[in-house]
């Protein structure tokens, strides 16, 4: 019972029992072994953070010290309840799963591959990456998606950009929709021979001086990618593994005296 989001059963799984009494929580075992009922068990990390992200190989970003400030003004509280805030001034810090403190400066933060990490006695070249220095003196090395991306994007792809590339670098299949038809599921290289003219004239844009453009990072939306080779792409409870397989979205701003719109790619 209760609200628990897995939809799968691995190794372990979080659970609430309705017995006679009252719900029991506890965790599971595949072997049916429960344990830290009712407990918390050891506390690993404390509760002294305004916030802390998921851990992901081994690594944690944590705020300290922050305050909760309403998007409309004024710090939350019991009189001022805003919907909408975020959290401003503390220290974001990055923490291993034993709770300590590796890097006591780290940010403002990018879309980092925390399974890139290297660490070594001098930073890395910031082109593709970025560097932090930890409190041990080492410096904390990961890639940078969106750097990565836009070296590809237009070092690669935009360099004698051509109908093979959009190919090699399109899905199998490309769905869209049509107003009497409904969704259609296209092979790329008809979809590409039929649209080559738009695609390749709408990307281009992005090389004019006055290009307004900017990237944003997702992941695949799971209401749309629901077919079983989309399934490594998210993790247990249905999200995008957006720390491993990141969409980045280029998305190209016009100003037009019909109005505005954009194009994503």
């Amino acid at each position: 019972m209760g609200l628990t989001s897995a939809l799968k059963f691995r190794n372990i799984i979080a659970v609430m029992e309705d017995t006679e009494i009252s719900p029991a929580s506890y965790y599971l075992l595949k072997n049916g072994r429960k344990f830290g009922t009712d407990s918390l068990g050891v506390v690993v990390i404390p509760a002294v953070y305004s916030d802390a992200s998921p851990f992901r190989n081994g690594f944690a970003t944590a705020i300290m010290g922050a305050k909760r400030i309403c998007w409309e003004g004024g710090e939350f509280s019991k009189d001022n309840p805003c919907e909408h805030w975020g959290w401003d001034g503390g220290q974001t810090i990055l923490i291993d799963k034993n709770n300590n403190i590796l890097i006591d400066d780290f940010g403002p933060l990018a879309e980092l591959d925390w399974y890139s990490l290297q660490i070594g006695d001098a930073p890395k070249d910031t082109s593709l990456t970025e560097t932090f220095k930890g409190v041990n003196g080492k410096f904390y090395s990961f890639a940078n998606f969106e750097k990565h991306f836009k070296n590809w994007f237009f070092e690669t792809l935009l360099t004698d950009l051509n109908k093979y590339k959009f190919i090699i670098n399109s899905y199998n299949t490309i769905v869209f929709w049509d107003d009497s038809l409904g969704w259609i599921f296209e092979d790329n290289k008809n979809f590409i021979d039929l649209n080559y003219e738009a695609l390749i004239s709408g990307l281009l844009e992005i090389k004019k001086d006055a290009a307004e453009f900017f990237i944003a990072i997702d992941g695949l939306n799971p209401f749309i990618y629901t077919s079983e080779e989309f399934d490594e792409y998210f993790d247990d409870c249905g999200n995008a593994k957006i720390w491993v397989y990141p969409v980045l979205q280029l998305v190209i701003s016009h100003g037009v005296k019909a109005g505005f719109y954009q194009n994503h790619f």
